[in-house]
C-alpha cells in the first residue's frame, strides 16, 4: 500500500501518511474539494481482503485534481516535530491516494462508492 489511514489499525483519528519512497508525508484533519476532471480509478484497499488474500478492487469516480486543506505533521531530525496549516491543490495519482485516505477518516470505504470489478492478478 501507498498509504494508511490511521482507522484501518484501530487509532480513531482523522490521520494518514502516504509512502512516497524514502519518505512519508502525515496529514491530519484533513478535506478535499475536487476542482478537476472526474475520472475512473482502479483501487485497492488494505481494509477489503479475500478470504485467500488477495485484495478486492474497486472501479470508483475520482477528481484528478482536488483542493486539500487541513494540517501536515511534518517530522524532522532529531525530534523536530511542527504542525503546519496546509492549502493547496494535488493532482494525479496522489490526489486519489489523499481521497483514499481522506475517505477512511470519515469512515468511507471505495466498497461504499464504487462498483466491484472481476480483478485476476
Amino acid at each position: 500500500g501507498v498509504g494508511l489511514s490511521a482507522v484501518q489499525v484501530g487509532i480513531p483519528w482523522n490521520l494518514f501518511i502516504i509512502n512516497k519512497g524514502r519518505s512519508y508525508d502525515y496529514y491530519i484533519n484533513c478535506r478535499y474539494e475536487g476542482v478537476g476532471q472526474k475520472f475512473k480509478s482502479i483501487e485497492g484497499c488494505l481494509s477489503l481482503k479475500n478470504q485467500d488474500g488477495s485484495f478486492r478492487r474497486f472501479e470508483v469516480q475520482r477528481f484528478d485534481k482536488i483542493k486539500l486543506t487541513g494540517k501536515q505533521l511534518v517530522i524532522s531530525g532529531n525530534a523536530g516535530l511542527a504542525i503546519n496549516d496546509i492549502d493547496f491543490v494535488v493532482t494525479g495519482i496522489q490526489a486519489v491516494i489523499v481521497q483514499h485516505e481522506t475517505d477512511h477518516g470519515f469512515g468511507i470505504l471505495i466498497s461504499d462508492i464504487g462498483r466491484e470489478i472481476e480483478f485476476i492478478p
